[in-house]
């Protein structure tokens, strides 16, 4: 269903607009949402929906939590998440990352209970007010997330992005980064782990 256009060099949007598929996306949200921005943002558009429709649906206010026993967070990470990692030009030292970010207060509670699953990781306030951020820092706190992301598989670019951030994080374990010579050709893979490169 749906019909899918491209909007930049690596953006693209699926659209729906039939009301029959229409009907069976609400269905598919409809109770399993996690995020209470999008509740709202999709409670809005069931009623519109509704508001045309000969057969309403009932909105399901469940309050679902994030789990690692399914793949809700892999698909929020593959939209909101960035793996990072930055070597100073100045010194030896390194910074590895992982990033979730979320706009919206309502949605801090969310955010904060990946710092009990993940058993790591600080939630952080943007300079933008109402934005925020779960980071994970640190070689052996980022390898805590690792057995998640080897679970469930990325479908995306993400997946690249993961596999060379690992590379990358069991390089800097084997302390290579001290290398001089090394060091550049890891500089080179820390600005290109969030790139497709060809």
């Amino acid at each position: 269903m749906g019909h899918v256009i491209k909007q930049g060099p690596r953006v693209y949007r699926l659209i729906i607009q039939r009301i029959q598929h229409l009907r069976l996306i609400m269905f598919l949200f409809n109770g399993n949402l996690i995020l209470p921005s999008r509740k709202i943002q999709f409670n809005k558009f069931l009623l519109a929906y509704n508001s045309k429709s000969d057969s309403p649906i009932d909105y399901l206010p469940l309050n679902n939590a994030i789990t690692l026993d399914n793949s809700w967070l892999l698909g929020f990470t593959e939209a909101e998440g960035c793996f990072t990692i930055s070597l100073l030009s100045n010194s030896t030292a390194f910074r590895t990352r992982f990033i979730l970010a979320q706009k919206g207060d309502i949605n801090v509670p969310i955010l904060s209970s990946l710092i009990l699953l993940f058993k790591t990781g600080t939630l952080e306030a943007h300079h933008k007010a109402d934005n925020y951020f779960y980071i994970v820092s640190g070689l052996d706190n980022v390898k805590l997330l690792y057995p998640y992301f080897e679970k469930y598989k990325f479908l995306g670019i993400k997946g690249d992005s993961f596999l060379a951030f690992k590379n990358l994080n069991a390089r800097l374990i084997n302390k290579e980064h001290l290398d001089l010579n090394k060091r550049k050709e890891l500089i080179f893979m820390s600005h290109n782990i969030n790139r497709k490169i060809k």
